[in-house]
């Protein structure tokens, strides 16, 4: 279970479970492959500093439809 960074105040930031793992995923992904942070993480997973990220609002996520635009 994910005690941190509480889940509710992720959902308030993407919207919906289905966005936060798409974006999570995505950018542990880079991080993972060698991207710096853009905050200072408590972890040195990836994944974990994603949502850590996702939290201090410093991620966008822009849908594909909206992309095309």
């Amino acid at each position: 279970m994910l005690a941190y960074p509480p889940m509710d105040k992720l959902l308030e930031k993407t919207g919906d479970e289905y966005t936060l793992v798409i974006q999570a995923a995505r950018r542990g992904r880079k991080l993972n492959q060698g991207e710096e942070p853009v905050v200072e993480c408590k972890t040195a997973k990836p994944v974990s500093n994603a949502l850590e990220e996702i939290l201090a609002g410093k991620l966008q996520y822009i849908p594909v439809e909206k992309q095309k635009e």
